[in-house]
């Protein structure tokens, strides 16, 4: 895991926990604070899940070009070496 995605998830776990405490904290009645932490924890949460999706779809992106990228680096090298040897077996 990287800095940046430790950065993200410590601040998601922030807000969450200062959603619960504002809620506990609520000068409304009972019934109504426990209705505005649910509304605001269902919303956390939603938020939450979009983020984590956002992240997994551009981890995979990433890992995807670096894939490609090191297949073509590996073939290139590939055929570097077939030349090479090829140019040998030739001179002899």
């Amino acid at each position: 895991m990287n800095s940046k995605t430790k950065l993200i998830i410590g601040a998601l776990a922030a807000a969450a926990l200062g959603t619960v405490v504002a809620g506990l904290f609520a000068t409304d009645e009972g019934r109504k604070a426990r209705k505005k932490l649910a509304k605001k924890t269902r919303k956390l949460r939603n938020k939450t899940l979009q983020q984590v999706g956002e992240l997994k779809v551009g981890a995979a992106r990433r890992y995807e070009t670096v894939k490609q990228a090191a297949n073509d680096i590996v073939d290139e090298g590939i055929a570097k070496v077939s030349g090479i040897t090829g140019n040998a077996r030739n001179e002899k």
